[in-house]
């Protein structure tokens, strides 16, 4: 109950944050460059769902990602120290 809100509430803060020319100005210009390089190395996937900036949605995979990332890498540090 709740929870679910919460962290859609939260996910929406940090994109703000994120998506204001404050916190890095070259975001913007990067995700630009990033999804011309993917048209051009995809040509056969629509142009149009290749974003030209960051959406809320790919925060959401991203974080995903870095998440499984991070286990992944604690999980192979705590293997290497013999814990």
């Amino acid at each position: 109950g709740g929870g679910d809100a919460v962290r859609k509430r939260r996910l929406k803060v940090l994109f703000d944050h994120l998506a204001s020319q404050d916190v890095e100005p070259r975001l913007a210009p990067m995700a630009a460059w990033v999804a011309a390089r993917t048209r051009a190395r995809f040509p056969s996937v629509p142009a149009g769902a290749i974003s030209d900036a960051l959406t809320i949605y790919d925060l959401q995979v991203q974080l995903c990602e870095w998440r499984k990332f991070r286990k992944r890498i604690d999980k192979k540090r705590t293997i290497a120290r013999g814990v």
